[in-house]
């Protein structure tokens, strides 16, 4: 009926932009995490390149490499 119609449009509109700036929100965390990983990774791959393994080696010729690591990355299965 029209009362109820009247009573469920602006409910409905509310609920939309409520789910709308959820959905940004999320978005943006997920960008988030996206730019972090993108950046450890990247300095994971300088750590390992053969270039700085070979400085690292020269720096400590008694040590045995780099001694403690820069990130440990869990992947859930």
């Amino acid at each position: 009926s029209g009362k109820t119609l009247a009573y469920l449009v602006p409910l409905l509109s509310t609920l939309s932009e409520s789910l709308f700036s959820r959905h940004r929100i999320r978005v943006k965390a997920e960008e988030d995490v996206g730019d972090v990983t993108d950046d450890l990774l990247s300095r994971i791959a300088r750590q390992n390149s053969p270039d700085m393994k070979g400085r690292v080696a020269s720096l400590g010729k008694s040590g045995g490499g780099v001694s403690k690591p820069l990130a440990l990355i869990v992947v859930p299965t």
